[in-house]
């Protein structure tokens, strides 16, 4: 699970270091994300790549509904506001 988090790190710095815009950053982290999850769906368990990734898809899973709730909770807080 650190590599994963290394690689995220690695492609927000080298991303900012080239001036990517914002969107352009959360789009490669995004990118990441499903290709993870798509890696977790398409080897079988027990994999050496897969096991390097956590074993399983649930933990990643539960990193994506809690991020999907700080967006939806600012959002909210936001309108609020407005």
């Amino acid at each position: 699970m650190a590599v994963v988090l290394a690689m995220a790190a690695a492609l927000w710095g080298v991303g900012w270091l080239m001036g990517a815009p914002f969107r352009v950053r959360v789009a490669m982290l995004g990118l990441l994300y499903v290709a993870l999850l798509g890696l977790h769906v398409a080897l079988p368990e027990g994999h050496p790549l897969r096991d390097s990734t956590g074993g399983s898809a649930a933990p990643w899973l539960l990193l994506g509904g809690v991020v999907v709730l700080v967006l939806v909770y600012r959002e909210g807080l936001s309108r609020l506001r407005a």
